[in-house]
């Protein structure tokens, strides 16, 4: 390979990897956006302890909140918040996590959209993306029945931590966060925190109307020249409405998504065509050799885990 084809290829890696930060970017602001626009809705429907009773609304309003937030692990953890606090029984948090996992289903559909402009790229990512979405359905259909008979899960929850006296509370674990926030915190700080004390006053006072501040973190003083407040995001002065806000950056982020995903797909076109293209689908699509291929899928499993971990 010549200095040149080497100075191409490297140029390609670096643009992949600069393309790709900015999609996480962009999902990370998604989620955000959501969190704006359907926040405080979510935290109440949560916090609405004569609808979790039913198995079925529970799981609706999971999918709901899920689909407000656009972050599964932002409903898990108001759920886990208010069952911590006594707030939320396991047997109704159950159904609320399975319509969770189902509401996560409209992210890989968004992520589809960003190959529309080619049918047969889109024709595959939406069938990838369906695979997510038909397990998610499939283990609900399974598992809701069985958990309303015989109470499988809750069980299986109460006996493993049958032997805890007590746990301190874990740090905050950070991971790709660390390299996403100095440039999303530049854009915008949400207080996430806020959602499940929305979720947690409204099941303690669920007859009451509590008015709740924005979700944005902000500056009291208007003026940008008398600050002592340490945000230094683009909406920290603003007036504007958490509504208004989150339908803007709502269109920023989508926009962002698809450029990005659209910017990936070419760059990885252009870096694997001729035998570096066969090498990598032999590499990806080959089973283990001999007896190993049985373990193959469960390879794939651990594989699965650790990307959805990181």
């Amino acid at each position: 390979m010549s200095l040149r084809d080497c100075t191409a290829f490297s140029a390609r890696v670096l643009g992949l990897l600069i393309a790709l930060y900015f999609f996480i970017c962009s999902l990370d602001l998604l989620s955000d956006a959501f969190r704006l626009v359907g926040g405080k809705t979510a935290g109440q429907v949560l916090g609405n302890n004569k609808l979790l009773t039913n198995p079925v609304a529970g799981l609706m309003i999971g999918e709901l909140a899920t689909v407000l937030l656009q972050s599964s692990s932002a409903t898990t953890s108001i759920l886990v918040s208010m069952v911590a606090g006594d707030l939320l029984s396991v047997h109704n948090a159950i159904p609320i996590v399975m319509g969770a996992n189902i509401g996560t289903s409209m992210t890989n559909t968004l992520v589809s959209l960003g190959h529309s402009v080619d049918r047969a790229q889109f024709e595959r990512a939406f069938a990838g993306a369906t695979v997510h979405d038909m397990f998610n359905y499939l283990s609900v259909t399974c598992l809701l029945p069985i958990e309303v008979a015989f109470g499988l899960i809750e069980r299986c929850t109460g006996l493993i931590v049958a032997d805890i006296n007590g746990m301190s509370k874990g740090a905050d674990l950070q991971l790709l966060n660390v390299l996403t926030d100095p440039l999303t915190r530049r854009i915008i700080e949400v207080n996430k925190n806020k959602i499940a004390e929305i979720a947690e006053n409204t099941a303690l006072q669920s007859n009451v109307t509590i008015k709740y501040d924005s979700l944005i973190k902000k500056c009291n003083n208007q003026e940008y020249n008398l600050d002592p407040c340490g945000y230094r995001h683009i909406f920290a002065y603003s007036t504007w409405s958490d509504l208004t806000i989150g339908l803007i950056l709502l269109l920023v982020s989508i926009a962002a998504l698809i450029a990005c995903l659209i910017a990936i797909v070419k760059l990885l076109h252009s870096m694997l065509n001729g035998p570096m293209l066969a090498v990598i689908q032999k590499a990806v699509n080959t089973d283990l050799p001999g007896r190993c291929g049985y373990f193959t899928g469960y390879i794939a499993i651990a594989i699965g885990c650790g990307m959805t971990f990181l």
